[in-house]
């Protein structure tokens, strides 16, 4: 039961009319017997009386007016101080099931033994029927105190507020009036009803003498919690205030911090510079100068002057090193909450060093936990330690009111110490909880660039999308929209980048990017396949930005273009432009190696082994003279020179083991042989190429398909059908390709023809020619 404040200790003094004593030579022994106890306890001799009671009580003839014995023996034992003893006596006379005027005199003083002993139920049980009684006027006036008082230790405030206002208005001048009063307010503070408590409680200091009551102090007290709960702060400040003007020792040191904390939270700045002189005069106790030192500095803290919010943590720093307050006692708290608040001014000072010193004090004094690790982190940071900053805002726990400050430096912080995976997981985790579209924004730039230094460019392009389609900040959105289609580009998504980057140039046609989008936009046009577009696109960059590093590449690619579209004088005005731009460039190296490979897509490839064999005498990368020799196998093979071929292959692979060509070189090699009717040589380049793509070197599906048609070609010249159907089979289902599929499908029947299996063989013909109504028959698949 919550602990309350019982005034069972007011006294209500009741007449008693203790009967006649004197005896008559003629009165029975019981009533001599009766009259002698009685009057023993006329004359004040308790202890005396209580052994006669009892002789009477003891006699079970004597029957008459035992009520009056058993009443006076209580009363004996009461005066007595025997409250257990008396207590028995009253309730033997309740259960007698006498009526007479003792009986409520008993229930009474049984009700005060009660609520002494803190048995509020009974109190209240044996008082209730007192109430309705007529009864003397200071028998009712303790029967209505009492009952205000067993309710209040039941933790019924209500209840007691009505009877002691009950006894207030039935008994206004009473002595004990006052003290209800003070009951009342106590009971409304619990409730709470705040307003009125503390109207009672200025009422109730009114009153004369108030200063000199020992409850002072405590009405005070309560009354500023009122008053602060009602949002009065000011006034609260000036009870503790006046609390302090009459208190010593700890109490006023108590009060006067209570005010002082009341002036910082209402931003009362100047009573705290008027407190400032009293409590340097006044505060003894370490613990409380510490907690003035506190309220100090968190002040300058709160108007964010830092130089004097440190030097004040200063002082109470060096006040707690004086009084050599150590790590596990009761002041350690305070010290260590003292050393944090110097680390969050270093923080907003950006003094790093100082602030890791801080940290340490801080961590000496006891500081341990969320806080620390987050200030940490700040340091770190500051100082550009990115790894220990990012492992310090790690160790802040989820549920902590840092978490989400600590996660967003994690995430920076691991971003700038090139930990993109650990960024990235940040970045998911915190987009989880954010609701602010701008944090977000932010998020997802950063998520992407993070997806972009990974190389994954899908979702780097889907992240930069989100900001770009979001940001009302035409600076946020230049850039997301750019690296958007950026990234769309490299992941070969080419038909969004087309959008994205044609949205840019639209959007943004002063962008420093704008050469680049230029260029990226011709690239995703010439991939789709869209050479008008892509023309425009580059006429535009050479037009715009003709001496652009991006309008170099942009230029070659403008040729190619015009050669697609088969106009030739395009593609010398872009060659004149490019030697008249770029005359550092080397033209005819580089324009050789991009157009040789065009004029392979375009089929010209008996032009293209011309260029080749134009570059035999220049100077090349390894990998480009890779690339020429494998082109080269390649022209020769379409030109169904099989010999010519099968030498190019086996030269590549002789030179150049560990290139990236060697295992379409196997497959081209096992082709030319497989065309000689060398089957069993080409099944060994067949063997030799899926070496290299067990390796995993290779990771072209084109490739990998070619192989698995020349799996089968070998196994069909082998009569091995069920074999041959196994592996055109993977070709046409695992891969989508607009040659090899269709081809492999059309392969796929011939082989279930030569099975007997006519009914599937037809199956794959309509497959074919419903999938692929204008497919003709090829020779040589594409590089």
């Amino acid at each position: 039961m919550r602990k309350t404040v019982c005034f069972a200790a007011v006294c209500f003094t009741i007449v008693l009319s203790v009967p006649v004593c004197h005896g008559q030579a003629t009165d029975s022994p019981a009533k001599r017997q009766l009259d002698f106890a009685l009057g023993l306890f006329q004359r004040g001799e308790y202890a005396a009386a209580i052994p006669e009671f009892k002789l009477y009580l003891k006699n079970p003839d004597w029957k008459e007016r035992r009520d009056i014995a058993d009443f006076f023996l209580g009363e004996a034992f009461r005066l007595q101080n025997q409250s257990s003893e008396a207590a028995q006596a009253y309730e033997a006379l309740l259960a007698s099931g006498a009526t007479g005027e003792y009986r409520p005199l008993a229930a009474y003083r049984l009700a005060k033994i009660r609520l002494d002993e803190g048995q509020f139920d009974q109190v209240i049980t044996l008082l209730l029927p007192l109430v309705e009684q007529i009864l003397p006027a200071e028998f009712r006036e303790g029967v209505l105190y009492s009952l205000g008082s067993a309710h209040s230790g039941q933790g019924k405030p209500q209840e007691a507020v009505d009877w002691w206002e009950k006894f207030r208005k039935e008994f206004p001048k009473s002595p004990n009036a006052r003290r209800a009063l003070l009951g009342v307010a106590f009971e409304e503070a619990r409730i709470p009803d705040c307003e009125k408590a503390a109207q009672h409680f200025e009422e109730w200091l009114g009153e004369a003498g108030a200063p000199k009551d020992p409850a002072y102090a405590r009405v005070l007290t309560e009354l500023a919690a009122c008053e602060e709960k009602l949002g009065r702060k000011e006034a609260a400040r000036e009870h503790f205030l006046r609390l302090a003007d009459g208190s010593e020792g700890e109490a006023r040191e108590t009060a006067l911090l209570q005010s002082a904390r009341l002036a910082f939270e209402s931003g009362n700045w100047k009573a705290i510079d008027q407190l400032s002189p009293r409590m340097k005069k006044e505060l003894k106790a370490p613990a409380s100068r510490l907690r003035w030192f506190l309220i100090e500095g968190n002040r300058w803290y709160r108007t964010r002057d830092w130089k004097k919010a440190q030097q004040v943590y200063g002082e109470a720093s060096e006040t707690a090193q004086t009084a050599n307050i150590a790590p596990g006692s009761g002041e350690a708290p305070l010290r260590a909450q003292i050393e944090v608040r110097r680390t969050w001014c270093a923080q907003a000072l950006k003094d790093w060093k100082a602030l890791l010193g801080f940290l340490d004090q801080a961590a000496q004094a006891g500081a341990r936990g969320e806080e620390v690790d987050f200030l940490r982190g700040e340091g770190y940071r500051g100082l550009g330690d990115w790894k220990a900053a990012a492992d310090a805002y790690a160790q802040v726990p989820e549920k902590s009111s840092y978490h989400q400050r600590a996660q967003r430096g994690e995430a920076e912080a691991a971003f700038r110490d090139g930990q993109w995976e650990r960024c990235r997981n940040q970045v998911d985790r915190i987009l989880q909880g954010s609701d602010s579209l701008n944090d977000r924004i932010s998020w997802w730039l950063r998520g992407a660039d993070c997806d972009r230094q990974l190389g994954r460019w899908a979702s780097a392009a889907i992240m930069y999308a989100s900001a770009s389609q979001t940001s009302a900040t035409p600076e946020v959105r230049e850039k997301a929209l750019y690296l958007e289609g950026w990234c769309q580009v490299r992941a070969e998504d080419f038909d969004p980048a087309a959008k994205s980057l044609s949205l840019f140039r639209k959007d943004f046609p002063r962008s420093e990017w704008l050469p680049e989008v230029l260029l990226l936009l011709g690239q995703s046009y010439g991939k789709l396949g869209k050479t008008r577009e892509q023309i425009e696109a580059l006429e535009t960059l050479a037009h715009g930005f003709p001496k652009s590093t991006w309008n170099a590449e942009g230029l070659l690619l403008l040729a190619a273009a015009y050669t697609k579209d088969g106009n030739r004088e395009g593609v010398l005005a872009s060659l004149l432009r490019y030697r008249e731009n770029f005359p550092e460039k080397k033209l005819q190296k580089e324009y050789a190696l991009w157009m040789t490979d065009a004029l392979i897509q375009h089929g010209s490839t008996e032009t293209a082994l011309e260029v080749i064999h134009s570059l035999q005498g220049e100077e090349l990368p390894q990998e480009e003279k890779e690339n020429l020799l494998f082109l080269s196998g390649y022209c020769h093979e379409k030109g169904e020179r099989w010999a010519a071929a099968l030498e190019n292959y086996r030269n590549l692979v002789a030179q150049f083991p560990q290139g990236k060509k060697v295992f379409p070189s196997h497959v081209g090699a096992g082709r030319a042989l497989e065309k000689m009717g060398k089957i069993e040589d080409a099944s060994k380049e067949v063997v030799a190429a899926f070496s290299v793509l067990q390796a995993g070197k290779m990771d072209q599906p084109a490739y990998e398909a070619q192989l698995y048609l020349l799996q089968g070609d070998v196994e069909f010249d082998s009569g091995s059908y069920e074999e041959a159907y196994r592996a055109y089979a993977r070709t046409s289902i695992l891969y989508q390709h607009s040659e090899l599929t269709p081809l492999a499908l059309e392969k796929s029947a011939l082989c279930r023809e030569k099975l007997g299996d006519t009914e599937g063989a037809e199956k794959l013909r309509q497959q074919l020619k419903k999938e692929y109504p204008s497919y003709a028959p090829a020779q040589v698949q594409s590089p």
